[in-house]
């Protein structure tokens, strides 16, 4: 009987030589199997205690930012002078954050401005104003609430002081017997800095500071 068609490529497929080159590429996935898992699993310890490691450094800063709150609330215990007791805030805080800036501008009603009640950082020139209807702090002495601008270049209502570098800002009010006396200020040079943990942090620091002036009111 004459051979078929595929005859040739049917003996090429079982030659000794095909046969072989199978072996050997068997062998060799033999040898780099087991070590690209072992490189798998390295990566995946090492992103795992990457990711402990951060976690451990954010537990350290809170644990830190916490006792920083109850220190500040221990001084202002005793404090009766409202601008000093501002200051106490305002250096906590910049301390706690680890930020650039903070401060706690005065509402002045009959001028309609605001002014520097207390500062932490170099962001605004000495003397510094602002009308209490422009900017973060116009918007948050409306609204009174809390107001955050993660990128100050994309907040039309944020005014950037010549000496300032804020790219990051939040502005919380002190809400004194009924309406805003104060607002306190935070920012930094860098864009999206703050978290929703900071922001709260900053809120609880202003509630201890309008406690502390209720205090020496009485």
């Amino acid at each position: 009987k004459l051979p078929g068609p595929n005859y040739r490529k049917n003996e090429y497929k079982s030659s000794p030589l095909s046969e072989w080159g199978q072996r050997i590429t068997r062998s060799l996935k033999s040898f780099t199997s087991p070590s690209q898992s072992l490189r798998t699993k390295v990566e995946i310890q090492s992103e795992q205690i990457a990711a402990l490691s951060h976690q451990l450094s954010k537990e350290k800063k809170r644990t830190l930012q916490l006792n920083l709150l109850a220190e500040l609330s221990h001084q202002l215990d005793t404090q009766l002078d409202q601008f000093v007791a501002a200051q106490l805030a305002v250096n906590t805080l910049q301390r706690a954050l680890e930020c650039k800036h903070v401060a706690i501008f005065e509402n002045e009603i009959e001028r309609r401005e605001f002014s520097i009640m207390s500062l932490a950082g170099n962001f605004l020139p000495t003397g510094y104003r602002q009308s209490s209807s422009q900017g973060l702090l116009g918007r948050t002495l409306r609204f009174r609430k809390t107001q955050v601008a993660n990128d100050t270049k994309l907040d039309p209502d944020f005014i950037q002081p010549e000496t300032s570098h804020a790219l990051s800002a939040f502005a919380v009010p002190l809400v004194y017997h009924g309406h805003v006396k104060a607002i306190l200020e935070v920012g930094d040079d860098k864009a999206n800095v703050f978290s929703s943990h900071d922001v709260h942090l900053a809120e609880m620091v202003a509630a201890e500071l309008i406690r502390a002036w209720e205090r020496s009111s009485y």
